[in-house]
């Protein structure tokens, strides 16, 4: 393995300054980056730090990407036939919790309840003890730089750690310029 790349990663993720930059592992098919990713993944998992790897690899849609982080952060939840339960009981609430408080059944006297839905930003609160991986990045079908533009959030917004894993000579050569000159912003 090469540990001057597993120190600089390590170097990043535990720094107590939130560096705002995102680091690419990046390589050739084949060269070893999904198990690199995967033995930090570990490592990190071992000293009970917070860890999501995602595979992009076929995804189309940053619901989907986000549909991914939350089957990791509820893998109960994301089961489908839990999902279609909770969506009839939310819907069978929601209709049920519509309170008219002095009886004028107008739309200002009325008290309406609903169930918050699960969100990725509670994972987030406490940034310098998560890291998100995104790995075949170049595998992914969101456009390059849409998809940098999507983890960027994550960098800036959250202050989240990420390392990407993506093997750079692959990404599609109408995309490759794009990509190259955004790339530096993340």
């Amino acid at each position: 393995m090469n540990d001057h790349v597993l120190d600089a990663c390590h170097e990043y993720i535990d720094s107590p300054a939130l560096p705002r930059y995102a680091i690419v592992v990046s390589g050739r098919w084949g060269s070893g980056k999904s198990h690199f990713l995967k033995t930090i993944q570990g490592q990190l998992l071992s000293q009970s730090r917070k860890v999501l790897y995602i595979s992009l690899n076929g995804l189309a849609a940053a619901s989907q990407i986000d549909d991914a982080l939350f089957a990791q952060l509820h893998p109960i939840l994301s089961n489908p036939r839990l999902k279609l339960a909770a969506k009839v009981a939310t819907s069978f609430v929601k209709a049920t919790t519509s309170i008219d408080l002095i009886g004028a059944s107008d739309a200002e006297t009325k008290l309406n309840f609903s169930i918050p839905g699960a969100r990725l930003q509670e994972w987030f609160e406490n940034a310098d003890d998560s890291v998100l991986i995104f790995d075949d990045f170049e595998r992914c079908r969101i456009h390059a730089t849409e998809l940098l533009g999507y983890i960027n959030y994550f960098v800036e917004q959250t202050g989240q750690k990420v390392l990407i894993g993506c093997s750079e000579e692959e990404i599609r050569p109408d995309e490759r310029v794009a990509y190259d000159l955004v790339k530096e912003k993340v």
